[in-house]
């Protein structure tokens, strides 16, 4: 089999296969990097002022061939993954002395008083800044939770958080449908310009 490119160009079969795979493994590596931009965007909309450190949570192996088939991967780094994404994008349970919670005090869960993120969690450093503000407190429960309690200005107390020794996570990261979506809309346009550079 022959494909002319240009009246004096002719490219054999065993070529434009390898013209092919080429194209597919530039777009795969264009599109992971799509995704891996998609995702450190998402992060600052699901968490509260997450860190560089937590945005800066994904990475991706280049396209490789394995069976005949082009194939590449994104994917959560571990450290991040077991301290901040795994619950988040699986749901799951979480106890003290797990990652990113307190072994002594547990996993801070808001108050009815406590500052929320949009998705409903407590502010990174809500209980630090209560803790530093000279008008709050811990107190033991009788359940063996820890309650942070806050004095408010008309002589009452604010419920800021409590410490709790286990915590249900629901999803709310969605890591696969954020792949899904910049893959789909990314990879076609990228193949295309792909082998158009190599069929010039």
């Amino acid at each position: 089999m022959q494909i002319t490119v240009r009246q004096t160009e002719t490219i054999d079969e065993v070529e434009l296969v390898g013209m092919l795979k080429e194209a597919a493994k530039e777009a795969v590596n264009t599109a992971e990097a799509a995704c891996v931009r998609a995702l450190e965007a998402e992060t600052l909309e699901a968490f509260d002022n997450p860190t560089a450190w937590a945005q800066k949570a994904f990475a991706s192996f280049k396209a490789r061939e394995r069976d005949g088939e082009i194939d590449g991967l994104v994917f959560v780094k571990t450290a991040q993954s077991d301290w901040l994404f795994e619950r988040n994008i699986f749901g799951g349970e979480l106890s003290a002395g797990d990652p990113g919670t307190s072994a002594k005090l547990g996993i801070p869960v808001p108050g009815p008083d406590g500052p929320l993120t949009a998705a409903g969690g407590l502010q990174r450093g809500a209980v630090g800044r209560v803790m530093n503000s000279g008008n709050g407190f811990m107190k033991d429960l009788p359940d063996g939770n820890v309650a942070v309690l806050e004095r408010s200005l008309d002589g009452g107390l604010d419920l800021i958080a409590i410490f709790v020794h286990d915590a249900h996570y629901a999803p709310r990261f969605d890591f696969f449908d954020v792949v899904e979506k910049i893959a789909l809309n990314v990879l076609p346009a990228a193949y295309s310009s792909a082998l158009s550079k190599r069929l010039e």
